[in-house]
């Protein structure tokens, strides 16, 4: 997973074009620079079920393997002239914002 200000994306390997918007990811989170990656952030998921106000943190740090539910698939039009990023002939928007959704390490 690679992430930016408001999204991450996952990787398949041979497919590097899933982006989960940060109004997907569950809440409430908050982003924090990497420690080991300059240039990264990682998601915080502060989840406080006794609503004690002293939540548990639970990172997504781009290593690991995630759960995630499909949302859409679109298929942009070719582009006339591509200067700055590969053409992507698939995009998939997805989501981990329901239970069970997430890194596979949360469950």
């Amino acid at each position: 997973m690679v992430f930016a200000k408001a999204w991450f994306t996952v990787s398949l390997g041979f497919f590097d074009d899933i982006y989960v918007p940060a109004h997907q990811l569950p809440q409430p989170c908050h982003q924090i620079p990497d420690p080991d990656r300059r240039y990264k952030v990682r998601w915080i998921w502060e989840y406080d079920i006794e609503d004690t106000g002293n939540p548990e943190q639970y990172n997504i740090d781009g290593l690991d393997e995630v759960k995630l539910q499909v949302l859409n698939v679109s298929f942009p039009p070719l582009p006339i002239e591509q200067q700055e990023k590969p053409f992507a002939p698939m995009l998939v928007t997805g989501s981990i914002s329901e239970c069970g959704l997430g890194p596979v390490s949360w469950w």
